[in-house]
């Protein structure tokens, strides 16, 4: 039976959602994209719990759910109770990505742009990791020497493939319309040294599996969402408003364009996914999950606890990366994992810390918790605060390095952990933030055309891909192959197949990489100025 498979290209949107992208594409300026969706396949794709950018890309890369392969958060515990963060990298993924997988089946690859992607895994192919500071770019792509190979690329811009964490800090604090243009103007011009490289690449040596990820949708919808989604928009337009809404709609023309390219050099016996790790919406305000915790008596502040004085919801970056700076862990039962995890830890006495709560008191303390955050009013609206809360089982299946609590807030926000007076803030503006609905598009030779399906898991992306690419499915993935999406020829000349083994994981770097503090400090300013951390 004929098991060959296709040329696979994946696009990835970082936080597309097509509250957006619809909009867009009726108002003519993303007609690549109409056309492809109207010619192919489309769906929701829903998100990891919760929806935050290293554990949702990590999914997509090796079929397995957060708790299976490690990545939970931006940030990690060095050891299950400990209040000491480390941000994420591939020495915690604790199973086969799909670069590995295709390595084993001797196909070429390519990752470019992807979080949690650095030091850089033994692969066959080519790998440039996003989120890596200056001073370890080059040091994190791989093969080694590709970085030489890049800067020889015409018109090439290296500086851009890093980050300029100053700039993305200063437009989340507030700058001129002027600053704002040109801001919107740098993520378009970032978005092109991307598809420059991966074009450049793929006709240097083709790949079977080609994916990027596109951030910039991201990056401008956490600050202009309410310019983008027409349930956001002002009553009435300023002009800087008006001039505001126009760049961005110029922005994203110019990603479909670059998205077009992306899949013209593919070729037309290429099958073409289009997936986003999550969705966007909006937020309006604040919520102090800590100083509630604390209300409710099951957190001390200590001396230095930061006290939210302009409403900005700020965060330290002590704060972020020890929690001993600001809680008193002697008389704490309760507080924040992080905030972009959306988590709450219990210090279970004996267990995870010498305090806090006897084990015998833990399925109560975790039950009577989960109550009165759900029991939860809003001051005005006196609505739900909380609208659902998962337990570490639930949401991780008891792996002992998540919170033993996550929520999801009303509004889908990320929680802030400075001190408060108040439990629920107004934003100084409306922001977005993630939501849970991603997007799935995908077009090809393979694929059937003009289907809009009930939403997909983003468990099944890498099915999605490695069926496409005619290989087996590892027994170990945990979504499935959506079988709807393929053409029923297709699916009759090359059904499912499956592996016993994900491969034997070794996590074997091609470089070291430690992180000192200057570099801590950077990433944690990036992901401030994103509005992960509040």
């Amino acid at each position: 039976m004929n098991q060959n498979g296709r040329k696979t290209l994946m696009i990835g949107l970082d936080g597309a959602t097509f509250s957006v992208l619809d909009p867009l594409m009726a108002a003519g300026r993303m007609p690549f994209l109409k056309s492809f969706v109207s010619q192919g396949v489309r769906a929701g794709l829903a998100s990891t719990i919760p929806p935050t950018t290293p554990p949702a890309w990590t999914t997509i890369m090796t079929g397995r759910s957060p708790a299976n392969h490690g990545i939970l958060d931006f940030f990690r515990p060095e050891a299950p109770g400990s209040h000491y963060l480390r941000f994420v990298s591939t020495k915690q993924i604790i199973c086969e990505t799909i670069w590995a997988c295709l390595t084993r089946h001797d196909k070429v690859s390519m990752s470019l742009n992807f979080p949690v992607m650095a030091p850089p895994l033994p692969i066959k192919g080519y790998s440039v990791p996003g989120f890596v500071t200056w001073r370890h770019l080059r040091n994190t792509c791989h093969p080694a020497g590709l970085m030489d190979t890049l800067k020889a690329i015409p018109g090439f811009d290296l500086k851009v493939i890093a980050h300029d964490f100053g700039l993305e800090e200063k437009v989340m604090q507030g700058c001129s319309f002027e600053e704002s243009e040109e801001w919107i103007k740098y993520h378009s011009y970032k978005d092109q040294q991307w598809v420059l490289v991966h074009t450049h690449l793929d006709a240097k040596d083709p790949f079977d599996l080609g994916a990027l990820v596109l951030d910039s949708p991201d990056r401008l919808q956490h600050v202009f969402y309410r310019y983008l989604d027409p349930n956001c928009f002002p009553s009435q337009w300023t002009e800087e408003e008006r001039r505001i809404r126009t760049a961005l709609e110029d922005h994203y023309q110019a990603l479909d364009g670059m998205m077009a390219r992306l899949v013209e050099a593919a070729g037309p016996n290429a099958n073409v996914f289009i997936v986003s790790d999550h969705g966007f919406g909006p937020s309006e305000e604040y919520f102090y999950l800590d100083s509630y915790l604390a209300q409710l008596g099951y957190l001390k502040w200590s001396e230095r606890a930061i006290q939210d004085q302009d409403n900005t919801g700020d965060v330290s970056m002590d704060a972020v990366r020890n929690h001993g700076n600001i809680v008193d862990w002697e008389n704490t039962q309760a507080y924040v994992t992080t905030p972009s995890s959306n988590g709450i830890s219990i210090n279970v006495r004996g267990k995870n810390s010498a305090h806090g709560i006897e084990p015998e008191f833990y399925d109560t303390f975790v039950n009577t918790l989960k109550r009165q955050l759900l029991e939860l009013r809003h001051p005005k609206t006196g609505k739900a605060v909380v609208e659902q809360v998962w337990t570490r089982q639930e949401a991780f299946g008891g792996c002992e390095l998540a919170p033993d609590l996550t929520v999801r807030l009303w509004d889908n926000g990320l929680v802030s952990t400075v001190k408060s007076d108040h439990i629920v803030k107004p934003r100084k503006e409306c922001i977005g933030v993630h939501y849970p609905m991603g997007v799935f598009m995908a077009k090809g030779p393979d694929i059937e055309a003009g289907l809009k399906l009930e939403p997909l898991s983003i468990l099944d992306v890498a099915p999605a891909m490695l069926h496409s690419l005619g290989l087996p499915i590892p027994e170990a993935y945990e979504g499935r192959v959506p079988e709807q999406i393929w053409r029923s020829e297709v699916m009759a000349a090359r059904p499912v197949r499956f592996e016993a083994q994900s491969g034997s994981f070794e996590q074997q770097t091609a470089s070291s990489l430690e992180m000192d503090e200057e570099d801590m400090d950077l990433i944690v300013k990036r992901l401030k100025g994103l509005g992960y951390l509040a």
